[in-house]
């Protein structure tokens, strides 16, 4: 079994896959099926999607991170491409059942896990608010954005009043 030593002397244990990507390997590319999330031990990854005529770079992920992880749960395919930045090792987890024992071996990452997952909702909360914003802007509607699909809607600000108003007399 490796043991891997963690800055505050936390071990992580696990029996799962681990695998080393050389400096400029893609882990994954945006449209993949791809199931598997990962944990990076050693490296950096950079979360990236392709503009016209560049990367355009979204997050760097760093030492007991993870990435990958919206896709084990939502069957769509991945939005953004994973490359590591330099010589990196990954533990690989392919199922959730395979995260629920991980994190039961290792209960150091799950605050970890949270802390990042509630970073990356943070910002897309903010990145969200002004997309919103921006579309309703100059107009007399409410934009609005339908979590499920990622479209974009806008509602005339006549018939939001109009359904508060009818749910407020109901």
């Amino acid at each position: 079994m490796d043991l891997f030593v963690r800055p505050q002397k936390n071990v992580l244990n696990t029996k799962l896959p681990i695998i080393d990507v050389a400096a400029d390997e893609v882990i994954f590319k945006a449209g993949s099926q791809d199931r598997r999330m990962f944990l990076l031990l050693e490296g950096e990854i950079k979360i990236y999607t392709q503009g016209e005529s560049k990367e355009i770079e979204i997050a760097v992920i760093e030492q007991y991170q993870f990435f990958g992880e919206i896709e084990m749960y939502v069957d769509k395919p991945r939005s953004e491409n994973a490359k590591a930045l330099v010589n990196s090792k990954l533990v690989v987890i392919r199922t959730p059942s395979e995260l629920e024992r991980f994190t039961l071996d290792n209960p150091w990452l799950s605050g970890k896990m949270m802390e990042t997952m509630g970073e990356r909702q943070a910002v897309a909360n903010t990145l969200l608010a002004k997309k919103l914003a921006n579309a309703s802007k100059n107009t007399d509607n409410t934009a609005s954005i339908d979590l499920k699909t990622g479209e974009l809607h806008l509602t005339p600000d006549s018939a939001v009043k109009k359904e508060a108003e009818d749910n407020r007399n109901h």
